[in-house]
């Protein structure tokens, strides 16, 4: 099992469109996995966010079968293409960007868990979907980093 970000790599900085300074827009994610078996669950978090780790984006129920997550995807609780959708650490449904306070460049994870099970409850929140993902052995992770511009 394979994720990269479309636009960014692996350590690489994540470009000003996916951030709260440019349009606030999820990335397109790829996927390479040979078996088409289960779910995806995508979780986008901030561990030097001050305070604790921070969660930007929740999507699950991604049936295994899928092997793009268009970017700009819609803020629904339930995608137009039947993803859903977590709350994230900004108390808002879908993906909200980086945005580090002042100076400071974090860094981004995206991790990809992998399930054979449908999670039937919308609106999951970190704190329920990290027990969830806890025992999960077949994930993948990459990260990029941000800093603010300067306006």
């Amino acid at each position: 099992m394979e994720m990269t970000a479309t636009e960014f790599k692996n350590g690489e900085t994540i470009p000003v469109k996916y951030a709260c300074d440019g349009d606030n827009v999820s990335p397109e994610i790829e996927i390479t996995d040979s078996d088409n078996k289960g779910y995806y669950i995508l979780v986008m978090d901030d561990p030097d966010a001050p305070g604790a780790l921070f969660t930007h984006w929740i999507i699950y129920n991604i049936p295994a079968t899928v092997k793009k997550i268009k970017g700009n995807i819609d803020k629904n609780e339930v995608t137009e293409d039947g993803f859903y959708q977590g709350v994230n650490d900004f108390n808002k449904i879908g993906y909200d960007g980086p945005c580090p306070p002042g100076n400071s460049t974090h860094r981004y994870y995206f991790i990809l868990y992998k399930t054979d099970n449908f999670i039937d409850k919308k609106r999951v929140t970190s704190s329920e979907i990290f027990p969830m993902v806890e025992p999960l052995k077949n994930k993948i992770e990459f990260y990029s980093t941000y800093s603010r511009t300067k306006k």
